[in-house]
């Protein structure tokens, strides 16, 4: 099962990407770009939370983490990224 991360941009032309172009997204600022056309344009970021859950892998890897923690779990999510941030609750 997949999740896709979701940022509105209200501002974002129909034609801002063509077929074969490649788009760059910085869900944290907010911005998307089409580098092949020079074009830039501004959305709404996600939230920090919502950066935190995808960088550590998904909502269930923050709350693996968390349990293990506190010793009510022993094991680990196979795939959880050392550079995760389990810091927020």
């Amino acid at each position: 099962m997949w999740g896709l991360p979701v940022m509105e941009c209200p501002e974002l032309p129909q034609d801002f990407v063509r077929d074969g172009e490649t788009v760059v997204v910085d869900l944290g600022k907010g911005v998307v770009r089409n580098p092949v056309r020079g074009l830039e344009v501004k959305g709404i970021p996600l939230s920090a939370k919502a950066i935190e859950i995808l960088d550590a892998g998904g909502l269930v890897n923050i709350v693996r983490h968390k349990l293990a923690k506190r010793g009510d779990v022993v094991h680990k999510a196979a795939g959880n990224p050392p550079e995760a941030d389990f810091k927020q609750d």
